[in-house]
């Protein structure tokens, strides 16, 4: 009897242990509530992957509301008295934007073209979809579509080709609400989300604007701004840089700022900082309109102007050293002197007010690098494709560290180049941030600190990139 007895209670504890972790690994499935917006699958599989690592179970996107939908995502800013909204929502829709020729709509076609991203904005006429925004605009320059919608904050990537593109907003930033069916879910939820922030994981959702919990005045909103293109995630991301100066910066505040790490767009960030009363910016440029809605802080980076690279040992690299010493370089000498030269170029070269007519000039020796075919410029360097390449250095830095290579390079400044631009840290036009701001400029105020911070920026880059950094840092004069 006594056996029977303890079979049973170890039977009991198995199924209690067994259901206990079965419970918490359960599915859940989550639905997007359509509001003129669709979803790209790599999307799907994103937002997937997002609740699954939160949540620490499987997540699993319907495309049609089930009975089993416990997670819901939704653009209505009325919550739905069936649903419970979390505090927390989902990183925001971007701005949509249609670009035209001038004279509005062309009647030469009935179709508008739809640029893919991860998320795509419903149109009333016949849309088509298309995969880059290079062909899009062959395609509206040739009449074959009427006009193209794309993310707003693309815009300039039209502009910079075509300088008489247009542009008309067509949908403003959307935040995506987080809604649940049960409170204990929502609660576990948040729960989660606060202790990956508290370990100093980056999560993709951000406290709502509306939310005032306790816990929502203590935290400093830290924004930092997507500026680099991931082919892999086919979306912009934060920088590497931004991501290890977001370390430092942590480190030099006063031990009781706790900061939440935000990533968005540079239009969704400021659209939040005007919402919120205790939140920074990394890193984005001054501008009258902006000043009108934040307080800015000294430079707190540079971001150094278009040069010309060449692999360190080579020929080509040799021939400028001996040509300029360390002067600066005039490309359209260069390019005329020696006109077998074949140059690789990505988008930032064309806008360049000298650099973009001399390519123009010349189209048959300028390789497009564009659509992340950028990393594959050092691998055509090697193999003597190309025998120099224009290039950002801070682009060039995030490309290299991204497919991890670490071929030695050797670069030159060009004419009629900015020696540096400078970008600063914006928080919020209120007490808070004016406190922030105050301490952001104490920090950089100090010397060794200043350059501490400069080796986070410049770490990777060639020696002549580095003096040209810290030359900036040096005579730069400091905001009043």
């Amino acid at each position: 009897m006594l056996r029977v007895a303890a079979h049973l209670l170890w039977y009991v504890a198995f199924l209690t242990l067994f259901c206990s972790h079965a419970h918490s690994k359960t599915t859940q499935h989550l639905h997007f509530l359509p509001e003129q917006i669709t979803l790209s699958e790599q999307q799907r599989e994103r937002i997937e992957q997002h609740f699954s690592e939160v949540l620490n179970t499987p997540v699993i996107y319907h495309s049609d509301v089930a009975a089993d939908v416990t997670i819901r995502l939704s653009v209505v800013p009325q919550p739905d008295e069936d649903w419970l909204r979390s505090r927390y929502e989902y990183a925001a829709i971007p701005a949509f934007a249609l670009l035209t020729l001038p004279g509005g709509i062309s009647q030469s076609s009935e179709f508008t073209g739809v640029v893919n991203r991860p998320y795509r904005l419903r149109y009333e006429t016949a849309v088509y979809p298309i995969d880059e925004e290079e062909a899009a605009l062959t395609l509206l320059e040739r009449g074959r579509i009427s006009a193209i919608i794309d993310y707003a904050d693309n815009a300039g990537l039209y502009t910079s080709r075509n300088k008489h593109i247009e542009k008309q907003a067509i949908s403003s930033s959307k935040p995506v609400y987080i809604e649940f069916t049960t409170a204990s879910a929502r609660e576990h939820f948040e729960t989660r989300i606060e202790q990956l922030i508290a370990e100093n994981i980056s999560v993709p959702f951000v406290k709502s604007a509306s939310d005032t919990s306790r816990h929502a005045d203590s935290t400093l909103h830290w924004i930092l701004i997507n500026k680099y293109f991931d082919n892999n995630q086919d979306a912009l991301t934060v920088s590497y840089s931004d991501t290890e100066a977001t370390q430092w910066w942590r480190q030099q505040l006063a031990n009781n700022t706790t900061l939440q790490i935000h990533n968005m767009s540079s239009t969704a960030a400021f659209d939040f900082i005007v919402e919120n009363a205790n939140a920074c910016i990394l890193n984005v440029l001054r501008t009258e309109a902006r000043q009108q809605v934040t307080y800015f802080s000294q430079p707190a980076v540079y971001y150094l102007d278009l040069r010309l690279y060449a692999l360190r040992e080579s020929e080509h690299a040799q021939l400028l050293k001996r040509q300029t010493g360390q002067r600066t370089l005039s490309l359209e000498t260069l390019a005329s002197t020696y006109p077998s030269l074949i140059f690789g170029y990505t988008r930032g070269a064309i806008t360049h007010p000298v650099i973009g007519d001399i390519i123009a000039d010349e189209p048959q020796r300028f390789i497009n690098l564009d659509s992340g075919e950028m990393e594959r410029a050092i691998p055509l360097l090697k193999r003597g494709r190309i025998d120099y390449m224009l290039e950002y250095p801070t682009t060039l830095h995030e490309i290299r560290r991204a497919v991890g290579d670490d071929t030695p390079l050797t670069s030159f400044a060009l004419e009629d180049s900015k020696q540096a631009v400078p970008a600063h840290i914006a928080c919020s036009l209120t007490e808070r941030g004016k406190q922030h701001i105050n301490e952001i400029n104490a920090i950089l105020e100090d010397p060794s600190l200043r350059k501490s911070l400069a080796d986070v920026y410049t770490k990777g880059m060639s020696e002549s990139e580095q003096r040209a950094y810290h030359k900036a840092l040096s005579f730069e004069k400091l905001l009043d």
